[in-house]
């Protein structure tokens, strides 16, 4: 009897014994040919000297994640079809963890949700990423901004209140793009009423903004898959003003951008680049923010002070930040709280300008066109 009994386990223990070791080296060569088949894609993209790729990262219920590659970059995001919130992830840089932001301009048109990008100061090879062990179906993103280009940080940014309050020292896109691919698309115009102020919501550890636009740049047309950059213009925390989205010989102030909620119709989009829920905007950057807003409104004629109707809101303040739009952190409350004192300031410059210049500017005008281009942004 007992042989029986002794023989009947060894008949069910060893086979499902070697069906668990089966299976789990099974598992374990799927996740090695998975990780050998991530590492010959981003060898095979950085020998084609690509500015942008992406794969899947396998957690693995591990929190930390190294991996070399053989593509460099200079920026790094992440994109999930699960993940929306990405603020628990962090890259591990030397002996500091930064944490990634949520992309508030996304639109999910690619079925994705979006961090922001973290920036460097040189490309570099080494992804170390912290991941919760509950964290799965993650994308990385790597973004090689890096190129022969000048330096024009910082380039002052200067509003002449006695020529027409004309602006002057705007870094343009030929000059900042350098090397990169062109944008290719039909523009289209649109009659500015609201001037939306954001913020880029990436990473404050950036010295080297044109690389940092560029990088915006890529992620903007190659992963989002835009047309362009999605804004009008960028500042930088030093006050380099860079213009943003190419309006190939029109009114770069009319060239109808990707930044508002889907709805960019009569508006015209400023990005502040750095974290401004986490950093105090600059002095320099609120300096060069003041001078184009009063150089757009006195073109325009723009009451500064008032709002215009818009179809997210029918309030909506000619100066007003992305949240004014639509749910959203944007343009980050160190910045959001100052607008109202960015509104006075400007209206202060406007009516020494039109006490210099006997009046109003010439009104701007409409190159035509309405309608979102690219559908807008998250």
């Amino acid at each position: 009897m007992a042989y029986s009994v002794y023989f009947m386990f060894n008949s069910i223990y060893f086979p499902l014994r070697d069906l668990y070791l089966s299976v789990s080296q099974l598992s374990y060569m799927r996740k090695v040919f998975t990780l050998f088949i991530n590492i010959i894609s981003i060898q095979l993209q950085a020998q084609e000297g690509n500015i942008h790729t992406s794969f899947p990262l396998n957690n693995d219920a591990n929190q930390r994640m190294i991996q070399e590659s053989n593509f460099s970059f200079t920026a790094i995001a992440l994109k999930s079809k699960e993940i929306r919130d990405f603020s628990s992830i962090g890259f591990i840089n030397s002996a500091d963890t930064i944490y990634f932001n949520n992309d508030l301009h996304s639109d999910n048109a690619d079925g994705y949700f979006h961090s922001s990008l973290i920036h460097f100061e040189q490309a570099i090879k080494s992804i170390d990423l912290y991941i919760p062990s509950e964290v799965q179906d993650l994308n990385v993103v790597l973004i090689n901004g890096s190129g022969e280009y000048s330096d024009f940080s910082p380039r002052k940014t200067i509003m002449n209140q006695s020529s027409d309050c004309e602006l002057s020292g705007v870094v343009q896109q030929s000059e900042w793009r350098v090397g990169l691919p062109e944008p290719s698309y039909t523009r289209i115009f649109t009659d500015t009423g609201n001037m939306i102020v954001h913020h880029s919501a990436g990473s404050n550890n950036t010295i080297d903004f044109t690389q940092a636009v560029r990088d915006i740049y890529i992620y903007h047309t190659q992963e989002n898959g835009w047309s362009d950059i999605g804004y009008n213009y960028l500042v930088a925390p030093n006050g380099t003003v860079y213009a943003g989205r190419d309006p190939a010989g029109g009114e770069q102030d009319q060239v109808m951008g990707a930044h508002f909620c889907g709805s960019n119709s009569n508006t015209m989009g400023i990005c502040l680049m750095g974290n401004y829920e986490t950093i105090e905007p600059t002095s320099e950057l609120l300096e060069s923010l003041e001078s184009l807003i009063s150089w757009k409104a006195f073109k325009d004629d723009l009451p500064v002070l008032e709002s215009k109707f818009h179809p997210l809101n029918p309030e909506l303040g000619v100066i007003a930040g992305h949240r004014d739009g639509c749910s959203t952190l944007c343009p980050g409350d160190n910045v959001y709280l100052k607008l109202q004192e960015i509104r006075e300031n400007v209206n202060s410059q406007l009516v020494i300008c039109r006490d210099d210049n006997g009046g109003v500017g010439d009104g701007g005008e409409d190159d035509g066109g309405e309608g979102d281009d690219d559908g807008g942004d998250g």
